[in-house]
């Protein structure tokens, strides 16, 4: 079973599509996204009804709890938006993981929010440390040991912010225990001009192009 990860869509519609163009010649049979599929962009409701037409298993992020006012994968598996310890935290560094590892039920642990791509592991004495990552011709993957834990940020499709401004999202490849990670081209000068025509902040437009 292969699933699509993805994560901090943040209205971003034309990243979201090439994303699921790329997905779709990866290939994949599920979907799972960690939340904030909307704020920021242009086209929340559009990155709703394209989200619904996935059927994916969706859980909210920090902006969707503001918009609006949970759904756990049936593997050995789970999403959170920011961290275990809440939704609003942020998984950042080994200290962060180190706080979150002791509270994972599930061996694998999706989550979004700080818009990093990111695979943290625990090693042999429970301390989290940077997975090892290999490079392939299409993607870059982490793979999933037996028995160890992992915390996996698939990256924002909407609002990258790695220094890389092109969309992000991965794939959890079951059979073959790995996450792979992908990096998708999209017409960031359209997302733009439709954040400037709903008079967004114009520090949100520009960040767009430098994945800051």
């Amino acid at each position: 079973m292969r699933y699509f990860i993805l994560s901090d869509i943040h209205s971003n519609v034309e990243a979201l599509e090439a994303c699921i163009q790329r997905a779709k010649e990866a290939g994949y049979e599920g979907v799972l996204c960690c939340g904030d599929l909307v704020g920021y962009g242009p086209n929340p409701v559009e990155a709703i009804d394209i989200m619904r037409t996935l059927n994916a298993v969706t859980i909210r992020g920090n902006h969707d709890r503001v918009a609006a006012g949970l759904d756990e994968a049936e593997q050995d598996a789970q999403l959170v938006h920011g961290a275990i310890t809440d939704e609003d935290d942020y998984i950042f560094t080994e200290a962060d993981a180190n706080e979150n590892f002791p509270l994972a039920k599930k061996h694998l642990t999706f989550f979004g929010h700080s818009h990093f791509p990111v695979v943290f592991s625990a090693d042999g004495a429970g301390n989290s440390i940077l997975a090892t990552s290999y490079e392939f011709d299409e993607f870059v993957a982490v793979k999933c040991e037996s028995g160890k834990k992992l915390f996996v940020n698939p990256g924002s499709v909407g609002q990258p912010r790695d220094g890389d401004p092109r969309a992000s999202f991965a794939i959890w490849d079951q059979d073959r225990a790995r996450i792979e990670f992908y990096r998708v081209e999209y017409d960031v000068t359209r997302t733009q001009q439709k954040m400037r025509e709903a008079q967004l902040p114009a520090y949100l437009i520009e960040r767009l192009a430098h994945g800051r």
